[in-house]
């Protein structure tokens, strides 16, 4: 699937080469880039859904709209759908937020 991000700085922390030190720890970067990774890896939306160990779930209120995965206990990945009138095309990946 295709994954794209909404900031640069959503980009470098995947990538790793951020300009400045990250507030996250390494092994939070780490789990973000092996849960991007999956993002990627999978052929479509319902395929991502059946790792029932990311926890998808729509958000809503002020996200409606919008999805989080796990990466961790504490933080989430907030993304949205890229879609056409036909169908899913890729996921924006939106912010990595601590839920707590």
């Amino acid at each position: 699937m295709t994954v794209e991000f909404i900031t640069e700085e959503l980009l470098s922390l995947y990538v790793g080469n951020q300009k400045s030190k990250s507030q996250f720890q390494e092994s939070v970067l780490k789990q973000y880039r092996k849960v991007i990774d999956l993002m990627i890896s999978v052929d479509n939306f319902n395929d991502l859904r059946k790792f029932k160990s990311l926890n998808i779930h729509s958000l809503n209120k002020e996200l409606s709209g919008k999805f989080a995965v796990r990466v961790n206990m504490k933080y989430r990945i907030v993304f949205s759908l890229i879609e056409n009138d036909i169908q899913i095309e890729g996921i924006l990946v939106e912010d990595l937020t601590d839920y707590h």
